[in-house]
């Protein structure tokens, strides 16, 4: 019984190391620019905001994957790149912050928090694009919609 009990103790504890916003790397839009065109490796962007959100308007070239959806071994992921990490750059906005920890306790490295995000990229000129087709709104398309 001990050793049971002593199993499920050790098994419940997570000694890995808790994820911070100290081990983030954090980009801006120049260091966006620079990551986007370097060519000795493969740079992801990902927006993590609502499917809807993405459809509107995004980063040209960025993929989509909701916050709740990042895991380990993701095709798109597949083979260490630079991942960079945006939402839509309001204020109090913490789902890339959120996304960067997530990843990096998936255990990536080469994660970038765009803090500016949309917003910001936007504001500097950056090439957007939207999505042409129409999808049903879902739960998380009505939150974030109405925050």
């Amino acid at each position: 019984m001990l050793v049971l009990m002593m199993a499920a103790i050790s098994f419940g504890c997570n000694t890995a190391h808790k994820v911070s916003d100290k081990d983030m790397q954090l980009a801006d839009f120049d260091i966006v620019q620079e990551l986007n065109t370097r060519k000795d490796t493969r740079t992801v962007m990902i927006d993590v905001r609502s499917q809807r959100l993405f459809q509107k308007e995004h980063i040209k070239d960025a993929f989509h994957i909701y916050l709740p959806h990042l895991k380990k071994r993701d095709r798109l992921l597949a083979g260490d790149p630079m991942i960079i990490v945006y939402s839509s750059g309001e204020v109090h906005d913490l789902l890339a912050t959120a996304a960067c920890k997530k990843l990096l306790d998936l255990g990536y490295v080469n994660v970038y928090n765009y803090r500016g995000g949309l917003k910001d990229w936007i504001k500097n000129g950056g090439e957007t694009a939207v999505v042409e087709f129409d999808i049903p709104k879902t739960t998380e398309d009505y939150s974030a919609e109405n925050q």
